[in-house]
């Protein structure tokens, strides 16, 4: 059985959920828009991903409706500045609303 399969049946082992630097939490499928997670040490970072929904927003002076997911970050302050966590997610929406730009 491989891993991705044992983490949908809760059947991963301990070794198997330490040591990792980042986590990618998805509250989504449980109809949870947004949230923050905590962080868990030893880990720097984790980025809490909410359900996608469609919503009104402004392009071109028109309004128009667009998939909107919101997320947020945790992270470690005392390894990663603020402003490096910052620039990640304008990375991150960038790649997401203009994922030309990733080629």
């Amino acid at each position: 059985m491989d891993l991705v399969e044992r983490a949908r049946q809760g059947r991963l082992t301990l070794p198997e959920l330490e040591r990792g630097t980042f986590t990618v939490s998805n509250l989504g499928m449980y109809d949870i828009t947004f949230f923050t997670s905590i962080l868990n040490p030893p880990q720097t970072g984790i980025l809490s991903i909410g359900k996608t929904v469609d919503r009104p927003v402004v392009r071109e002076g028109a309004i128009v409706i667009r998939p909107i997911v919101q997320m947020s970050v945790a992270i470690d302050h005392r390894v990663v500045d603020g402003a490096v966590g910052a620039k990640f997610m304008q990375d991150l929406k960038q790649g997401l609303e203009k994922p030309g730009l990733l080629l």
